[in-house]
């Protein structure tokens, strides 16, 4: 997205940012002084009438603090104010904003996480269930799968009245969260469209509840379908979503 840059950065909040108070001149004095200061490119970039001298003073700031998203956000949108046919920050931008939604514009975003939380350690730690519950669910379902019937934790606990479908789903917004912050790529459709921006993740939101509700009711519906069913999106947007995801799936295995 932006350059990387070895020169020492200063603290945040920067107190002579602060004391420049909007003086020009004493911020030009304080950036050329040899400090990395994202906080003095900003403040100068607020100061300047030219797009063209803003979007320079906020790639450097964006430069030296690349996990600020919000920063990073203004960039691109500045750039693209500039260059509006940048192709590339378009995208970046709005895989950020989804980012942003779905992280609550935390920087944690970037950092890497050893393991994505499974669907019952979710649940455990936000205390919809007990682990012993867990067990004792995921002992249930293990004896369900060996008997060939098709069992899944979450909508077990729907069916026993333990979460309701919105917890349900929002472990698994939570799931979604954990890998995309890990930096894997979305797996199901409606993780596609959102990565994509196609919808909204209240609008996934929306969709899987409905699919869970019509599954306990013995009646299955693809989230494809209840979306334009929804009116969430059409069938051109979903070829879309589904071209990316099996071009994605194709491209693990070279």
């Amino acid at each position: 997205m932006t350059t990387t840059t070895s020169a020492p950065t200063c603290r945040r909040p920067c107190p002579a940012v602060e004391a420049a108070r909007g003086d020009t001149d004493l911020l030009r004095a304080h950036i050329l002084s040899g400090a990395g200061c994202v906080d003095g490119w900003i403040a100068l970039a607020r100061l300047q009438s030219s797009a063209d001298r803003r979007l320079d003073c906020l790639a450097r700031a964006a430069a030296l603090a690349q996990d600020d998203l919000d920063l990073q956000s203004e960039y691109l949108a500045c750039r693209l104010a500039v260059y509006p046919n940048d192709r590339q920050a378009a995208t970046q931008l709005e895989q950020l904003r989804v980012l942003q939604t779905l992280n609550g514009a935390a920087p944690s975003v970037f950092r890497r996480m050893q393991r994505v939380r499974s669907l019952g350690e979710i649940l455990v730690d936000a205390g919809a269930i007990s682990e012993h519950e867990l067990r004792l669910l995921l002992n249930e379902q293990l004896r369900q799968t060996q008997s060939g019937r098709r069992s899944l934790l979450g909508d077990m606990l729907v069916a026993n009245r333990r979460i309701s479908p919105e917890e349900l789903v929002g472990a698994l917004m939570t799931q979604y969260r954990e890998r995309l912050a890990r930096g894997d790529m979305p797996q199901a459709l409606g993780e596609y469209l959102v990565y994509e921006g196609y919808i909204t993740p209240q609008a996934l939101e929306h969709a899987i509840i409905e699919q869970i509700r019509l599954r306990l009711a013995k009646r299955e519906e693809s989230i494809g379908a209840i979306l334009l069913r929804q009116r969430a999106v059409d069938q051109a947007t979903i070829q879309r979503a589904l071209q990316r995801q099996k071009d994605d799936a194709l491209a693990r295995y070279e």
